[in-house]
């Protein structure tokens, strides 16, 4: 079983990952909680393109909680909102453990 160090190494300092400059601010932050939830993720039978496709579900309901007039709904939408983002980050480091973004693929990419 990976440590949180050595998974930082693997998933986020890869020749595939994106450098911390080129990154946005966004995409930082969301690095520092992500590697938590890709610990979780590669111990399950879920591929990279699973992990968008329940990232895309949270975005929407998060976005759709702002519909209600309600200060508790429009908390918990934005915590799925960043959820999703976190996921963003986690189907990339979960594919780059696994190997599946290697060789230049830019089918996941292109999910993206």
């Amino acid at each position: 079983m990976p440590t949180i160090k050595e998974l930082r190494k693997i998933c986020q300092k890869s020749e595939y990952a994106p450098s911390w400059r080129t990154q946005s601010t966004e995409g930082r932050f969301n690095r520092i909680f992500s590697i938590y939830l890709t610990w979780l993720l590669i111990h399950l039978p879920i591929m990279p393109n699973q992990i968008t496709a329940i990232g895309t579900i949270v975005y929407l309901a998060g976005a759709f909680l702002f519909v209600f007039n309600n200060a508790m709904l429009y908390a918990l939408g934005l915590f799925l909102i960043f959820l999703s983002f976190v996921l963003d980050a986690c189907d990339g480091e979960v594919a780059r453990y696994k190997r599946l973004a290697q060789g230049g693929n830019i089918g996941g990419a292109y999910v993206e």
